[in-house]
């Protein structure tokens, strides 16, 4: 959940509730929109900090603004986190509750694209380049201290990457408050390892979200599909920043989706 408060004239202040898996906490942050009267173009920038001293700044240039008409828009943003206890219980789903461990995940990045709509069919494409750097956790047990840092790719390194991703969703519900129905999405998604030259990967994955009304429109039961495979090339590897997330699969609430999940965080 993440609602503002006391906008004037583009600036307002930001609180929510963050609860994605086991990083439950209260988010609260400043924020400013330029383009409530403009068509052309909108610019927002937002800075949030959490009771788990995550830390977040994003900025985004969107042309035209997010209600325009035209079925096509284009998109400039940087962002700038900072995960200073991500919980970590190793990889792969034979992991244990116990094992809890953190470490600490920094990110730069900055990405162009394009987004549009096409009858039911949404689409995006979207090319960057991210810097990130996973260490020790600085609450609790860190990570190396229970698991080796050789098992783990990725961890205590830091590398920059070019990465390609497109998306298609086509929604199927129908035109209720809410809708019931089912949307399909699919991606498509390349990164390159620009630095250690050892992470170089492709992910394929699709999803079905299914809608069902239980009696009343105000009561719906969600169902949601995910298959995704991460494809690493000849001897490379697939940084554990990067691979999907096993026990849920929201992202951080209170922030900009980040694209980097801690694989079984609870």
């Amino acid at each position: 959940m993440n609602f503002p408060a006391n906008v004037f004239e583009g600036a307002g202040t930001r609180f929510g509730r963050s609860s994605a898996g086991c990083r439950r906490g209260l988010v609260g942050g400043l924020s400013y929109l330029n383009g409530l009267d403009r068509e052309a173009y909108e610019f927002e920038v937002a800075a949030r900090l959490s009771t788990r001293l995550f830390t977040s700044f994003d900025g985004q240039l969107r042309f035209p603004m997010t209600r325009s008409d035209l079925p096509v828009r284009a998109r400039v943003g940087v962002r700038a986190t900072d995960f200073r206890g991500l919980r970590f219980f190793g990889l792969g789903a034979d992991t244990r509750s116990r094992d809890r461990t953190t470490c600490q995940l920094q990110e730069r990045a900055f990405d162009v694209g394009v987004e549009g709509e096409l009858g039911q069919m949404a689409f995006s494409v979207d090319g960057g380049f991210l810097r990130a750097e996973a260490a020790e956790g600085l609450f609790g047990i860190s990570l190396e201290e229970l698991f080796d840092p050789s098992q783990v790719p990725g961890f205590g390194e830091a590398t920059d990457f070019f990465h390609l991703r497109t998306n298609v969703e086509v929604d199927l519900r129908d035109e209720g408050s809410p809708g019931a129905g089912i949307v399909l999405r699919g991606e498509l998604g390349r990164y390159n390892d620009l630095d250690l030259d050892r992470f170089d990967f492709t992910r394929v994955a699709g999803e079905v979200q299914g809608h069902v009304p239980l009696g009343p429109r105000s009561r719906m039961l969600a169902m949601r599909l995910r298959v995704s495979r991460s494809t690493p090339g000849d001897g490379f590897q697939v940084p554990f920043f990067l691979m999907e997330t096993l026990g849920g699969g929201a992202p951080f609430e209170g922030f900009a989706s980040t694209g980097s999940e801690i694989p079984t965080r609870c």
